[in-house]
């Protein structure tokens, strides 16, 4: 019987040391997988950037960039940010839309546009749609950049280190900048610091670069609606027209111009604001010569019912 026993219990020992085995080569085969092998096996890529693979059994792997030097490849755990759009070397537009997928700190993450040398056209910052903690949520976000002076440049997306500030997690794509006739207009802002003791409707100017159209009335008001850029509310300055109104039309008739807003625009209050957003549209529209006068309207709302405090 004790012999007995004693067999029953080498081959229970035997049978666990196999399945460890079995788990520790399993994890190892997992583990050196690469993006390389992924894709020469066939199996399919999804055109981000980075790229990235499918195995049959559901484990996705990353091609990592490696400065143009090589790639390697790692599981997509140790990539958090992964860009669908642009791709490497696409010809941007202005605005463009920057798209992908991203696992970071309470869903923030920057993202930015650069010359060819360094200089920053723009940065902002939104927020994937993660379902939960730990886990990747798409994003999708417009970025209007400042002219470039160069033909080449960078986008790059990446999260600020919630521990000390800096950045981490830097997805960094190559890009060129689309060839575009464009022209320059002003859209008007307030300004919380410039004078305390400055007026509701004291605005001041700021330029934006636009692609050259016939409708540059309306274009300016479409840039005007949008607000002001993140590098401009850092130097507090801001617009005091609701978020999410938009223009529907714009006529100049005999040195008039007649804007219309969605109705949006009317659901607000207080003079000060009032008088606010007046100089900011009126001033934004008599920089064009062709205006000498301004009439403000909301669809679906009496002319001597826009804007009152």
């Amino acid at each position: 019987m004790n012999k007995n026993k004693a067999f029953a219990l080498f081959g229970v020992l035997i049978l666990f040391i196999a399945v460890v085995l079995i788990l520790v080569l399993s994890d190892q085969e997992a583990g050196a997988r690469t993006f390389e092998q992924c894709a020469a096996e066939g199996n399919p890529v999804m055109e981000s950037y980075p790229r990235q693979c499918r195995f049959p059994d559901g484990t996705l792997v990353v091609e990592v960039i490696d400065g143009g030097s090589g790639s390697s490849a790692s599981s997509l755990s140790q990539a958090n940010i992964v860009v669908s759009e642009p791709q490497e070397s696409d010809r941007i537009a202005n605005p463009l839309t920057i798209s992908g997928q991203a696992r970071v700190f309470e869903n923030a993450f920057n993202y930015r546009v650069l010359d060819a040398d360094g200089t920053v056209l723009m940065e902002g910052h939104s927020m994937a749609d993660a379902p939960d903690i730990g886990q990747f949520g798409p994003f999708e976000v417009e970025a209007r950049y400042a002219l470039p002076k160069g033909d080449t440049g960078w986008v790059e997306v990446f999260e600020y280190s919630a521990k000390d500030g800096s950045e981490i997690n830097k997805v960094r794509i190559p890009v060129e900048f689309a060839d575009a006739e464009t022209t320059t207009v002003k859209i008007f802002l307030g300004h919380e610091t410039a004078d305390p003791n400055a007026p509701c409707d004291e605005v001041y100017g700021v330029e934006r670069t636009v692609p050259k159209t016939t409708s540059v009335a309306m274009r300016a008001l479409e840039e005007l609606v949008k607000g002001p850029m993140e590098t401009e509310s850092d130097e507090a300055m801001f617009s005091a027209l609701p978020e999410g109104v938009n223009v529907l039309s714009v006529t100049i008739n005999n040195g008039v111009a007649r804007a219309v807003f969605s109705p949006k625009l009317n659901e607000v209050a207080g003079s000060c604001r009032v008088q606010a957003i007046r100089a900011q549209i009126e001033e934004t529209l008599l920089q064009f010569p062709t205006v000498t006068s301004v009439q403000i309207a909301v669809q679906g709302v009496p002319d001597e019912e826009v804007l009152q405090p």
